[in-house]
């Protein structure tokens, strides 16, 4: 039997305003090529100057994965050639990194052997015979997040991947929006003999581009090594390239060793340097983490383990929540409408939620006391979507407020019991669910307005005297 150790290489896109060395933006979606300046285009005699705020988001991101911060870290020329390379060379950093020595306590637990700021290479376009260059990218900070073998399994990696991204969106510091290239991956995969302790050659799979890729990259890599031990053949360190639409890893080039990327310090930028009372400054502004809010919700809004975690992991529902509560909201009501109608409605519209806590507190009042049914709520949810107006507001123009007047429902409940004798005998006869039947009768002889709770009420009342 074999076991696979996996470890990740994740790349995070800052939300910077502009870029790692230079003044330039770092805005998504721009016209090709028109972001650039002979700083991060590597002109000759131009010099870099390091952004400040990727520094602190290094440092925020290592505080989150248990890192030690090295008070003086040192930038590196990491030197290889591709197109979208502009100067020839990378900026990052290697023998002494931002952040090191991190834990991840996950089942198991997850080592982090290193966090390092480096700028991002341009992006290649790729149409019929030609290849184009977008150079706007060349020099976008990035942290680079590198774990130790620990995981082993696909799903263990997704479970991280999970982690990151929650933790990044926790912070501020990332939009981790795959799809613009936020948040990419290379994974380092090896298989050995289950009690074996020592690590057998691995291969590096390059850039996936989404989790679900991820899952399938390691699967596909696990068997394809594990078939090649089982024939006796021996398994080579190479650099490989996911193919999503054929399902398999594709042979780039043989692993390069570190000795040929011929790392140099980068000598026209000095130490960073992370004294304590910045540090300080940094801690003190640390957010609330995702893990941290879920723990909050079990403790403070007694929401069980899922709505707790589901919601934790949702800034804007975490917010929502939040806000609603400091209403004196029903926390309990508010997590099944955030999960229920307010998600569903959010995922059609592809929207944000467009009213505030206050508006949700005033919604599960209305809910509480029961002057709207679960269904009324969700069509007036609807109506806050589209027009922002209060809930009472819609309610009451809408006519979807709950009729609770007992004198006007008796006079219902009597019309019904005279007008449905045979339901009421099969009720008598002990056929329970003829009472769901009458209810049903006198909430559409109200129009919907009728308070079910009070009608099903005086239905068992009145039903249960006459037997």
């Amino acid at each position: 039997m074999y076991e696979a150790c996996i470890g990740l290489e994740i790349h995070v896109e800052l939300d910077t305003k502009t870029k790692a060395f230079c003044s330039c933006s770092v805005a998504f979606g721009s016209e090709p090529n028109t972001n650039v300046c002979p700083v991060c285009m590597g002109l000759p005699g131009a010099l870099p100057v390091l952004n400040k705020k990727a520094v602190e988001y290094a440092v925020m991101l290592g505080l989150a994965m248990g890192c030690k911060i090295n008070p003086r870290s040192q930038h590196a020329r990491k030197n290889y050639f591709y197109p979208d390379l502009p100067k020839g060379y990378q900026i990052s950093q290697d023998a002494v990194p931002i952040c090191v020595k991190g834990f991840v306590d996950m089942g198991g637990g997850i080592r982090i052997n290193r966090i390092h700021i480096e700028e991002d290479a341009g992006k290649l376009v790729h149409g019929g015979v030609e290849t184009l260059i977008d150079y706007n990218r060349a020099g976008v900070p990035l942290l680079e997040i590198v774990t130790e073998p620990d995981m082993r399994s696909a799903e263990e990696a997704k479970a991280f991947l999970d982690y990151i991204k929650n933790t990044l969106l926790s912070l501020g510091i990332s939009k981790c929006r795959m799809q613009e290239g936020n948040l990419r991956c290379d994974v380092n995969v090896s298989v050995r003999k289950k009690g074996e302790d020592r690590l057998n050659e691995r291969c590096e799979i390059k850039n996936v581009n989404s989790f679900s890729g991820a899952v399938r990259s390691i699967e596909y890599e696990i068997k394809r090594q594990t078939e090649l031990l089982c024939k006796g053949e021996a398994v080579l360190r190479e650099t490989r390239k996911w193919d999503d639409e054929k399902r398999q890893s594709i042979l780039l080039r043989k692993k390069e060793e570190e000795n040929d990327y011929r790392y140099f310090p980068e000598p026209d930028l000095p130490p960073v340097e992370v004294d304590e009372a910045w540090l300080k400054e940094i801690k003190e502004k640390m957010p609330e983490l995702f893990y941290e809010k879920a723990l909050r919700f079990r403790k403070d809004y007694g929401l069980g383990d899922y709505e707790a975690k589901t919601i934790a992991e949702n800034k804007d529902a975490a917010e929502l929540l939040d806000d609603a509560v400091k209403e004196d909201a029903d926390a309990g009501l508010c997590a099944k409408l955030i999960l229920g109608d307010i998600s569903r409605l959010v995922n059609e519209k592809g929207t944000r939620v467009p009213f505030s806590g206050h508006s949700l507190a005033e919604l599960s009042g209305l809910l509480k006391r029961k002057e709207i049914s679960y269904t009324a709520a969700g069509k007036i949810l609807e109506l806050m979507f589209e027009s922002g107006e209060e809930p009472s507001v819609i309610a009451r123009e809408n006519n979807l407020l709950q009729q609770s007047d007992e004198d006007a429902l008796i006079k219902v409940v009597m019309k019904v019991i005279e007008e449905n004798e045979k339901s009421v005998s099969d009720y008598k006869k002990g056929k329970k669910n003829a009472l769901g039947f009458l209810v049903g009768r006198c909430m559409r002889e109200t129009g919907g307005s009728g308070n079910p709770h009070i009608i099903n009420e005086m239905l068992t009342k009145i039903l249960e005297v006459e037997e």
